[in-house]
């Protein structure tokens, strides 16, 4: 028995939120917290493109975000159908571009610093 695979993606509900959680956390400074805050710039504007991730899910609430993860994963466990799922409309959306903007303009001449062993 076959099991499909699913790509699934857990966004924050905005960036400000998720950087407001990593400091409450208190497991990171602020350096590494700007660098998870450029990844997860990137990944966000990853689950944005069509047919990137099979479906999105927005941690705006725990219980309620894994209630709705678990019956994804566990909803259609025993399907057997290898025809593809149509994907559904990302929420991400709603997240404020200009925050995603003015975060990739502040970090675009970090992210592609030119690496001096690599230069012809």
């Amino acid at each position: 028995m076959g099991f499909a695979a699913r790509y699934i993606f857990l966004a924050p509900p905005e960036l400000n939120e998720l950087e407001q959680r990593l400091k409450r956390r208190g497991s990171d400074d602020e350096t590494k917290i700007k660098e998870r805050l450029e990844i997860a710039k990137k990944e966000i504007e990853n689950a944005k493109l069509p047919d990137f991730h099979d479906k999105v899910f927005v941690n705006d609430d725990l219980d309620t975000t894994f209630a709705s993860l678990e019956a994804y994963i566990f909803g259609n466990e025993l399907s057997t159908d290898s025809a593809p799922q149509e994907r559904e409309e990302s929420p991400l959306s709603e997240i404020d571009d200009t925050a995603v903007a003015a975060l990739e303009a502040e970090t675009q001449e970090q992210i592609f610093k030119p690496i001096p062993a690599l230069e012809v």
